[in-house]
């Protein structure tokens, strides 16, 4: 439920790839500096990714931010270096969606505790590898213990299509969502990334009507659901770019770096 906006702002949320990386998944000097600003200003300032802990890793230590952060859609959440909340999936879910990736000659990526998999069609997962420090597996049993907390499905948008409506029916709660065109992210029921921001800022002792967030694809959504200060990038989906209270330049344009700036004159710091 999204919350009265409040001031000052403490806690900014902003995606990775897409908001805070540029459209070669690089982060721009600009970017860099402005999340340490806003940062050394008093704000708590957040990475919320789908990636996996270690594929994000680079980018957070360059922003100095790998200590308090969301990753995998949601599904992990750390606060002060330790891990504060998991959400896995069954043994049973697990084999289902493995079961249903092979069925539509999926590549995939599972996301484990301690590593990120691509199992399945290898023309699919390559497709990826930039976004991922993921390592080939065949046998699919490793997948299963322990069970993983988000499994994207790499598949043609038409074929995704298909899969997604029969994830749908199957397990109505599970979190579907598109960061990219031919990539569905699944995550296990409750887990998205405005439900994790949410518990981490409660953990925080910070208000839902102080919190900011910034964000462009379709894994966003759930932010933009918690939040009314609300920020779409200029390369935002367009239904993030209708519910959004402000729009930003593009990543191409250090958008990021353009919310960030903006947050600390609209509060005189």
């Amino acid at each position: 439920m999204i919350t009265e906006n409040k001031f000052p702002i403490r806690l900014v949320g902003l995606d990775l790839d897409g908001t805070l990386l540029n459209e070669k998944f690089e982060l721009n000097p600009t970017v860099v500096d402005a999340f340490k600003r806003a940062r050394q200003a008093g704000i708590q300032v957040i990475v919320v990714t789908g990636r996996d802990l270690n594929s994000a890793l680079p980018f957070l230590r360059r922003l100095e931010a790998d200590k308090t952060v969301i990753t995998s859609g949601g599904a992990q959440i750390w606060l002060d270096g330790s891990l504060i909340r998991q959400t896995s999936f069954t043994r049973g879910q697990t084999r289902k969606l493995l079961s249903i990736g092979v069925e539509f000659g999926a590549g995939l990526y599972v996301d484990q505790p301690s590593h990120s998999w691509r199992f399945g069609a290898r023309y699919y997962t390559d497709m990826y590898n930039h976004v991922s420090d993921s390592v080939e597996i065949k046998d699919a049993r490793v997948l299963l213990e322990p069970p993983p907390f988000k499994i994207s499905i790499i598949q043609e948008p038409s074929i995704l299509e298909q899969i997604r409506a029969r994830l749908s029916v199957r397990y109505p709660g599970f979190t579907l969502t598109a960061p990219f065109p031919q990539v569905l992210d699944v995550n296990p029921v409750g887990c998205n990334k405005g439900a994790a921001l949410e518990y981490l800022a409660r953990r925080m002792g910070i208000d839902l009507g102080q919190i900011a967030v910034v964000g462009d694809s379709e894994n966003d959504l759930s932010m933009f659901t918690i939040s009314s200060h609300t920020y779409a990038m200029g390369n935002a989906a367009p239904v993030l770019r209708n519910l959004a209270k402000v729009q930003a330049p593009a990543n191409k344009d250090d958008g990021a770096a353009w919310v960030l700036d903006k947050i600390l004159r609209d509060q005189n710091i």
